[in-house]
């Protein structure tokens, strides 16, 4: 099957599906990329026709999101006095005043 890719507006193609592959490897065809074979209607991203040829990015991206996230980790919790002001004591919550039925029942 021969497939078409969209490069800056413009179909770029015949591919192979081999070719399609290589092109997701190397990064000049992503997630987002319209690509297109004949008997489709229109152009579609490659995550939703050919998701396996993509699957690499997908890790790859996760793995440098959660690296990201992970280098901004604390060994250990802060102190008390390392915390903010308003962080570091929790407000104390006032008691609900009895509603109609509360007074009604005797609820205090």
């Amino acid at each position: 099957m021969n497939w078409y890719y969209s490069a800056e507006g413009h179909a770029t193609g015949p591919l192979t599906e081999q070719k399609l592959g290589e092109l997701a490897r190397s990064g000049v065809v992503t997630t987002d990329t319209l690509i297109w074979h004949s008997g489709l209607a229109e152009f579609e991203p490659v995550w939703k026709l050919k998701p396996e040829i993509i699957e690499h990015l997908n890790k790859s991206a996760m793995a440098r999101q959660a690296k990201g996230a992970t280098d901004r980790i604390p060994t250990q919790a802060p102190s008390a006095k390392e915390m903010p002001p308003t962080a570091a004591a929790p407000k104390e919550e006032k008691a609900a005043k009895p509603g109609f039925l509360g007074r009604l029942f005797g609820k205090k």
